[in-house]
């Protein structure tokens, strides 16, 4: 008896020991369920859904736009605030800026003040001024006297599309300013508008007729030029005493050269003037000290102002160059042409 009992005992002791072995070391349902739902998968996700929309996208758009707007080399997209001007309101329903009062320097003019279009810059309005960059809206249709005169630090200049008139001395003395547009619809450029400035290149857009201004790019560092075929006239002195423009392309069309329009471009080598030109003077090509020969693609200018030497208006050391004409061409003689000496080409 004693013996069934302790095999009875025995084999419940080794049920109770295999039943506790398999359960050893499994966590509860309930701990699993916790687990997966809060220290895993929603985790996980939170985290990259911060990295995703707050680290990585959004402070990149916000610098790439930061350096798009406001870095060196690309001007703000926002116009200045109307605070940044002294201005007046025309009886034409426009307005005029009076001055630039801003201390910034990339000036970026706006369109509108009191829902009224900017249409003019007035007499002054930036003279002197820190500004390296300047962009005009379309409105504006007028650039006042002495505008943006010696103003040293100005480096660009964006024009008006739509722009009609340039002041007398507007960009005077702007020594840094090396480039610059002339719409198409600019119908007037003033007395030394450009004169003394850095420029080195100058687009007169197509549509331009009349350039100059008496002395408008005079003194600039320009090294050639090229007109568009819609211009008639050239003024007085305009393009005078450029020491490094050795290159000039006159256009088909050009009707007049004005009084001394070349003088003193001691670079220049030759030209060739348009069967169209009617007009010209003595004086055009005065003091061009390295200029040997000037083509005429046509017959002999309609109108020729000449100086007689003795009168001491021009030095006979001055022509140093010889006139080419066409054959069968009329109105040159040979061997001399108002004393200039003459070969057929």
């Amino acid at each position: 008896m004693k013996r069934n009992l302790a095999w009875l005992l025995l084999v419940c002791l080794l049920v109770v020991f295999l039943f506790g072995c398999n359960n050893v070391g499994k966590p509860p349902i309930n701990s699993e369920a916790t687990s997966d739902t809060t220290d895993g998968e929603k985790p996980t996700t939170d985290n990259e859904s911060t990295s995703d929309t707050t680290d990585d996208e959004k402070p990149t758009t916000d610098n790439e736009s930061t350096s798009d707007t406001t870095g060196n080399e690309k001007p703000p997209i926002e116009p200045n605030p109307v605070s940044d001007f002294e201005y007046e309101i025309n009886s034409d329903g426009g307005v005029t800026i009076v001055k630039y009062i801003g201390q910034q320097e990339i000036v970026v003019i706006p369109e509108t003040i009191q829902d009224l279009p900017i249409t003019k810059i007035g007499i002054n309005a930036f003279r002197y001024n820190i500004a390296t960059s300047v962009i005009m809206p379309n409105t504006i249709v007028e650039i006042g006297g002495e505008c943006f005169y010696q103003c040293d630090k100005l480096k660009s200049i964006t024009l008006s599309k739509n722009l009609v008139k340039i002041g007398v001395s507007a960009f005077q003395d702007c020594t840094q300013l090396q480039q610059i547009t002339i719409p198409s619809k600019t119908k007037e450029i003033g007395d030394r508008a450009f004169e003394g400035s850095g420029l080195k290149t100058v687009v007169f857009e197509e549509g331009i007729e009349i350039i100059g201004g008496y002395g408008s790019f005079a003194r600039t560092q320009l090294t050639e030029l090229k007109l568009p075929s819609s211009v008639k006239e050239i003024g007085r002195s305009t393009f005078a005493q450029n020491s490094n423009l050795a290159s000039i392309v006159l256009n088909e069309g050009l009707v007049t050269i004005g009084h001394k329009a070349f003088v003193n471009n001691p670079m220049l080598e030759e030209i060739i003037v348009p069967k169209t030109v009617l007009y010209v003077t003595e004086m055009d090509f005065n003091m061009c000290s390295n200029l040997k020969k000037i083509f005429f693609d046509g017959n002999a200018p309609a109108t020729f102002e000449y100086s007689d030497p003795i009168v001491g208006v021009w030095e006979p050391t001055d022509v140093n160059f010889t006139v080419y004409y066409h054959e069968g061409s009329t109105g040159f003689t040979s061997p001399t042409w108002y004393g200039y000496a003459t070969e057929a080409w």
